[in-house]
């Protein structure tokens, strides 16, 4: 094989990862319009009404954390809703925000700046807000504001056919994942979801769990097929298209078609 057929070669590999690329992106399109965007609209509108009243009312929502190497944030009084969204069109993923607060800073000190360095890390892991330095005599000294983070971020995973939610700091610093299935989001499962960042009783994990249903992952293959045969449909009639005018051009007298005459 010389070097021109290797690069032909080459070049029709190419070519063909980058259609199965274009096809696959088609098809986990199809997917996000019509299975999550859907799911995703529904969740942003609850939530931007629930975000609104919230910060009329604002209910009575207290809040406890234990910090390692410290201690435990007690009191902590919950609000400051906000929803915020990357491209509030299309809604691939937004978030609810809110923070828990208390008053003034606490003091705490570490003995050696390798454990400073490490309470450092775990305070900054876990988005707390201090200030610390490290004192002539080697220890490292902390002032920790009593405020901690919370947040729901929703995304659109149209590989999975689901909508992956990741909690942050709610019932402990941390972060617990979710993935739901477009069709268990509907208005019990939204109801839930409030009373879940009210931290009332609730059965949102029952609800959404942390697979995919059977019937999402089979509609999702189903959509991907179909998708496929579609394509592969369109490139067979390019195709046809194609050689129906490299037939006519060759099939052209000479002077007639490819010359004028004079």
């Amino acid at each position: 094989m010389g070097i021109l057929d290797d690069l032909k070669k080459q070049a029709d590999g190419v070519r063909a990862r980058e259609a199965r690329d274009r096809r696959q992106a088609r098809a986990e399109e199809d997917v996000f319009e019509s299975l999550l965007q859907p799911c995703m609209k529904k969740l942003y509108a609850y939530l931007e009404e629930f975000v609104r009243s919230a910060n009329v009312v604002k209910p009575s929502v207290v809040a406890s954390y234990e910090v390692t190497g410290f201690g435990v944030l007690r009191d902590l009084r919950q609000g400051e809703y906000r929803l915020s969204a990357e491209d509030p069109e299309t809604l691939r993923c937004f978030s609810l925000e809110f923070t828990c607060r208390g008053p003034g800073t606490i003091e705490f000190q570490k003995e050696t700046k390798i454990a400073a360095d490490r309470q450092r890390e775990y305070l900054s892991a876990h988005g707390l807000s201090y200030d610390w330095k490290i004192r002539t005599d080697g220890r490292g000294l902390f002032q920790l504001r009593a405020l901690v983070p919370v947040s729901f971020e929703f995304a659109a995973d149209a590989d999975q056919a689901a909508v992956t939610l990741h909690i942050r700091n709610l019932d402990a610093l941390g972060v617990t994942n979710f993935h739901l299935a477009p069709d268990t989001v509907n208005d019990e499962f939204l109801d839930e979801l409030g009373k879940c960042i009210l931290r009332q009783p609730n059965r949102m994990a029952e609800l959404s769990g942390n697979t995919i249903s059977d019937e999402a992952r089979q509609r999702l293959r189903d959509r991907l097929a179909e998708a496929e045969r579609r394509r592969q449909a369109e490139l067979a009639a390019s195709a046809e298209k194609e050689g129906g005018k490299k037939k006519s051009l060759l099939e052209r007298p000479i002077g007639r078609g490819f010359f004028k005459d004079r």
